[in-house]
């Protein structure tokens, strides 16, 4: 996440200090859902789809399977 970036010419403080503020942000809520046991992917919305696809499929193939989603007709992942 942190290697995208690029900082605006225009009023560069505000900028810096607001990416500090929303990155220490998703650390903060990233760390909360990682303690609970969720495992998060993260992508950037410039990214093809494809290649943003690809942590997420991954991680997906790491999770355990449900065998009461499966029988619903799910792909049997666990949400978590």
């Amino acid at each position: 996440m942190l290697e995208h970036r690029t900082c605006p010419r225009s009023n560069p403080d505000y900028w810096m200090a607001r990416r500090g503020r929303n990155v220490a942000r998703v650390g903060f809520v990233d760390g909360a859902f990682v303690a609970d046991g969720w495992r998060l992917p993260h992508s950037c919305e410039y990214e093809h789809c494809g290649v943003a696809a690809t942590p997420f499929v991954a991680t997906m193939r790491t999770l355990p399977r449900n065998p009461e989603s499966q029988a619903r007709g799910g792909n049997g992942h666990v949400a978590h």
